[in-house]
């Protein structure tokens, strides 16, 4: 991790890319129950949709995914390396993401572009030249999220307690069916790391799924504290990315 932190200050980077906990590391007394309020609140909603059918299905499908594009956003959630991001990710021919993101350098969010390509990050630096930062892992990793066992079908799979709020919901342009659950702290982690979570254990997570079998995953939106970290999936052809 040393190497990788003087790689990444090489191109601008703020040295401190550990991501520090949101707000104050005291755990408020409502923070457990909020997303069971939130759950049971939202639990009469009527439908004739089997929730565990089409979240079944909807995990099925990010497991089989190997391309997509991905749009990741975050607000008040402080100190994120990657405060947002847009990228196509890929499994094959190899695993790896291109894209734009808004990076902290020298302790200020700025946009640029990245690639990830053969387990390490690159970024562009002030003169268009991508430079090799160290491992992609623990740092910008857009492309993990793909990963079967480890990406967002796990995040998915993890969530709690699922009730269909709205059958016809709408993430974006898209229709969309909305199920509300929580979702443990180890399994928001796939989103950023666990320290930027502060000490709640469990969250209120949203997730907009396709009506259309096989459901596949349009958008994820979880609520951390008074901010949120949002995630949308859209289809992507395969594609190759060279060492620059």
């Amino acid at each position: 991790m040393t190497n990788t932190l003087t790689r990444l200050a090489a191109v601008g980077f703020s040295a401190a890319v550990a991501l520090p906990a949101v707000g104050c590391q005291q755990q408020r007394p409502s923070e457990n129950t909020a997303a069971s309020a939130y759950v049971s609140a939202t639990a009469g909603a009527e439908t004739h949709l089997d929730v565990n059918q089409l979240m079944n299905a909807a995990i099925a499908t990010a497991r089989a995914m190997r391309s997509a594009h991905l749009r990741f956003s975050s607000t008040g959630v402080t100190d994120l390396l990657a405060k947002a991001y847009a990228a196509d990710v890929t499994l094959t021919p190899t695993v790896a993401a291109r894209g734009n993101a808004t990076l902290k350098i020298n302790g200020d969010y700025s946009q640029t572009q990245f690639q990830t390509v053969e387990a390490d990050l690159w970024i562009q630096d002030a003169n268009g030249t991508f430079v090799d930062t160290g491992p992609a892992q623990g740092t910008l990793n857009p492309a993990a999220l793909l990963d079967p066992q480890h990406g967002v079908a796990s995040v998915l799979a993890a969530v709690a307690s699922p009730v269909i709020v709205d059958p016809k919901a709408h993430a974006g342009p898209d229709e969309a069916v909305k199920v509300a659950g929580t979702l443990s702290a180890a399994a928001a982690s796939v989103l950023v790391p666990r320290s930027s979570l502060g000490a709640a254990t469990e969250f209120p997570v949203a997730v907009w799924l396709a009506p259309v079998d096989p459901h596949p995953l349009l958008q994820i939106i979880v609520t951390v504290g008074e901010g949120s970290l949002t995630l949308r999936a859209d289809r992507a052809e395969p594609f190759a990315v060279a060492v620059p």
